[in-house]
């Protein structure tokens, strides 16, 4: 049987991912699993090509020719992932590629992004030592995470890591007081109402994570959070103003800012890239290169700072779906700190599949984590059945939501029927209720 269109889409789709892998894997240090990936220098299964004479001409020709064909999903695949930077360095090392696309619109366009990406990160950096002024001024005091800072300490350049806003830790008690400086400069608040808060004090802040400043001109987004984790999950959050005194200083082209202590910003890395269910590569080449002990990291505090917070569980997952990825040796305080579940025993799949959207089939890692523990694409149906693709996205998307509610195993079914019973339920009451008031006029 001749596969479907989106069957092909699905597979060009892995194996553009795979070639991307193993194009930005060198460029932070990592080494990938052999055997499992595709090797630059390596001759590939899936090129479609006429073979050189030369062995060695081959096995170099044949990875080359896979990127040449390949490139404008690669470039696409890029940009999704965030690692347009990544990618460009690593072609700008092969001659023989750069020599053949450098003329062609999908390298000129990743050129393009290479340089806005410069431009826009130096942007955010000069901008946020406007912003600590305005708000020291004030009396305010922030703390940057992610982003700039986290590259800073990741990889000692703020700017080698692809990041489109600007996170910031604040207290809880300043969190209204910021409006207004952000407003002075430029900022406009989204998703929050001001009038509701001023009637109901308190009731927003109770409910939402973070305050979202955007500037209409300079296009930059600033999250203002009043906590490190989300509240609702299992984990030993640290207080603020614990966190505010531990905080550190950084310094790069003659700036000083202060940021998170570099174990808790390890640790929260650690735990938003689980929650994101390493979707994006960036995110899982950043907690690569922290489980490789490759930074200037202090591993021992970043495991205890781990196991603190409660996070074993996170770090053995995660050290189980890189581990599937990379060949590193894993440091002994990692190891250690997840002793609480071998990684060993942890399928990445189920890990994977479990925060997954509902009804979602993303590109790229996830379907290259089921080529690489079971040897097929789970979605590659060759006949797939209207109603059983339909109630299985359904039971899939309902898994997650029972998952998400801790509710047992076997009290699912009951789930799921009490989940059917409100899908026919609803438009029926509203009916009801609709005649019912049109009986009353």
């Amino acid at each position: 049987m001749r596969p479907t269109a989106q069957q092909n889409r699905q597979h060009s789709e892995f194996e553009a991912f795979s070639l991307l892998l193993a194009l930005c894997a060198p460029v932070r240090g990592l080494k990938l699993q052999p055997g499992s990936h595709p090797q630059p220098g390596s001759k590939l299964q899936t090129c479609r090509h006429q073979q050189p004479t030369s062995p060695l001409a081959a096995r170099v020709d044949s990875f080359n020719s896979c990127v040449l064909r390949t490139l404008p999903d690669i470039i696409e695949l890029a940009r999704k992932h965030r690692v347009s930077g990544l990618l460009y360095t690593a072609l700008a090392a092969i001659p023989e590629v750069t020599d053949a696309c450098a003329r062609t619109p999908a390298f000129r366009s990743l050129e393009k992004d290479r340089h806005a990406g410069l431009v826009f990160r130096n942007f955010i950096f000069s901008e946020l030592a406007r912003i600590t002024t305005h708000l020291d001024a004030r009396g305010i005091s922030v703390l940057p995470v992610k982003g700039l800072s986290l590259s800073m300490q990741l990889y000692g350049n703020p700017i080698t890591r692809e990041f489109r806003d600007l996170d910031m830790l604040c207290r809880v008690d300043d969190l209204i007081l910021l409006i207004s400086p952000m407003e002075e400069l430029g900022y406009v608040c989204v998703h929050f109402d001001k009038d509701q808060e001023r009637k109901d004090p308190g009731m927003q802040l109770s409910i939402m994570h973070h305050l979202v400043m955007e500037h209409p001109v300079m296009k930059l987004s600033v999250e203002l959070h009043k906590g490190l984790f989300k509240e609702g999950v299992d984990i030993r959050a640290p207080a603020l103003p614990e966190l505010f005194s531990r905080h550190c200083f950084l310094n790069w082209n003659g700036i000083t800012w202060q940021t998170l202590d570099p174990a808790d910003q390890a640790a929260y890395m650690l735990y938003h890239g689980a929650g994101h269910a390493w979707s994006l590569l960036h995110w899982l080449l950043d907690t690569a290169v922290l489980l490789s002990g490759n930074t200037p990291l202090d591993l021992v505090s970043v495991a205890g700072r781990i196991r603190e917070y409660g996070l074993e569980t996170t770090l053995a997952a995660a050290l189980g779906i890189c581990s599937r990825f990379f060949d590193f040796d894993i440091p002994s305080a990692f190891s250690q700190a997840a002793t609480a579940r071998s990684f060993r025993s942890i399928r990445p799949y189920r890990f994977v599949q479990r925060y997954l959207p509902a009804g979602t089939v993303p590109a790229g890692n996830f379907l290259y984590l089921c080529r690489l523990n079971f040897g097929f694409f789970p979605a590659l149906d060759p006949n797939p059945h209207p109603v059983r693709s339909v109630l299985s996205r359904f039971l899939r998307h309902w898994r997650v939501q029972s998952r998400m509610a801790n509710i047992p195993g076997p009290l699912f079914p009951f789930f799921v029927v009490f989940k059917i019973a409100g899908f026919f339920g609803k438009p029926l009451y509203r009916r009801i209720a609709a005649f019912r008031r049109s009986s009353r006029a």
